[in-house]
């Protein structure tokens, strides 16, 4: 699913911009590190109860966890565009 996918994407770049491992993310958030990774990976969702304490641990708010718009540059849209058509060609 897309948005799990999304949301997981989401989850590692404000992750890793703010310099946190995935165990310390883990710990702060009070859930194994491979549901972390799960999550980032797009092959698992969590709970709401969960995504609160992600924003928390992230010190964002709540929506911008679920926001991709904030990806305004073009050279760098269109690079990641091209990496997830070259990794799924059955994608058009």
């Amino acid at each position: 699913d897309s948005s799990k996918k999304f949301f997981g994407a989401r989850v590692k770049e404000l992750r890793e911009n703010r310099g946190i491992k995935q165990e310390q993310l883990a710990e702060l958030v009070g859930m194994e590190s491979r549901h972390v990774s799960r999550i980032e990976t797009g092959k698992s969702f969590t709970t709401i109860e969960n995504i609160v304490k992600i924003s928390k641990a992230l010190n964002v708010e709540l929506p911008s966890l679920f926001e991709i718009r904030h990806k305004n540059d073009k050279t760098e849209l269109i690079k990641e565009i091209n990496t997830y058509l070259n990794s799924n060609p059955f994608a058009l």
